[in-house]
């Protein structure tokens, strides 16, 4: 069984050495690590060339784009290219803990597709640091629910409104990557795009132990967005941009019902639509009682809770003040 690495590059010299050598250490041998830079304005490529030669990696290579190509087009254009059985992701500014890739094996059985593991936080300084866990979700806030087991399967579902994790926590298998290529739309990030499709076929994991420092600093390219913020904080910004959120899960449920679907996945998608249809209609024609009606008829109970109920009623809500102070 071939492994591959796929890191994507860009401005990234401060903390690429760091990240290079937390891989080259790592327990599991790497067969394959492709570094695709993207047009870097720094010293990354120097950087990475003289990591390669000084430490003789002649299974490791470096693509420099000719033009600039954004993260989610960079990820895409390397695992086009990488060939391995079993690919992990990597940022170019974490630090990998020496037995990522040999715990992820140990554990990746013939059913799991995409698995994602837990992180530590560090900042700009290599310093740890934490959040406040809410005792009601898992891996750092990120999974909306309890995490009780070492490994758990992610559904379709969850993954329609969620993803579970940041994309340099994964490794997928060849096959899911063939299917991606095959069908994305681009509109997704890879991380939760591979996984959408990996739960289609009962294939998404996430296996709760931490196994990279995850770095929050200024640059970052694309990160946690708020993340010591409160879960009240998190719910308000939700709130106030409600028809933008159920409109990106909509979306999501569009793009899912063009895959092969079982019969059971789509016919959940598409009470799933008929469900964020309704309430985007509702909210957006500022109809409490109807939308009232609608919970007290059950309508909310497959897709949300009481909290995405009164979510909707405070949208409401500030919808009508809103206008009210702009008359």
């Amino acid at each position: 069984m071939k492994i591959s690495i796929i890191m994507a590059v860009y401005n990234g010299e401060k903390y690429l050495i760091r990240q290079l050598r937390s891989i080259i250490n790592q327990t599991k041998k790497i067969e394959e690590v492709i570094l695709i830079d993207d047009c870097s304005k720094d010293k990354s490529v120097e950087i990475i060339e003289e990591f390669i030669k000084k430490n003789k990696l002649y299974n490791w290579k470096l693509i420099i784009n000719k033009k600039n190509l954004g993260y989610k087009n960079n990820f895409k254009k390397g695992l086009s290219l990488v060939n391995g059985d079993i690919i992990f992701l990597a940022d170019q500014d974490d630090i990998w803990h020496t037995d990522k890739v040999e715990k992820i094996l140990a554990v990746m059985n013939n059913d799991i597709l995409a698995i994602s593991s837990s992180f530590n936080f560090i900042n700009q300084n290599d310093e740890p640091f934490t959040i406040k866990q809410s005792k009601n979700k898992s891996n750092n806030n990120i999974i909306d629910f309890k995490i009780t087991k070492k490994l758990t399967e992610i559904d379709l579902k969850y993954l329609l409104r969620n993803n579970i994790a940041q994309g340099c926590t994964m490794a997928v298998r060849k096959e899911l990557v063939n299917e991606y290529l095959q069908v994305t739309k681009g509109k997704l990030p890879h991380d939760w795009d591979l996984n959408l499709i990996a739960s289609i076929h009962n294939g998404c994991y996430f296996y709760n132990e931490k196994l990279i420092d995850y770095r929050i600093h200024d640059a970052n390219t694309i990160g946690l967005d708020e993340v010591d913020e409160t879960f009240l904080e998190n719910k308000d910004k939700r709130t106030k941009d409600r028809i933008s959120y159920l409109e990106s899960e909509l979306e999501n449920i569009e793009y899912v019902l063009n895959l092969d679907l079982t019969s059971q996945d789509r016919e959940m998608c598409l009470r799933n639509k008929r469900y964020l249809k309704d309430r985007i209609k509702y909210i957006k024609k500022a109809k409490i009682f109807k939308l009232v009606k609608y919970y007290i008829s059950g309508k909310y109970h497959e897709f949300g809770r009481l909290k995405t109920f009164l979510g909707d009623i405070v949208s409401i809500v500030r919808k009508n003040d809103l206008g009210e102070k702009n008359d």
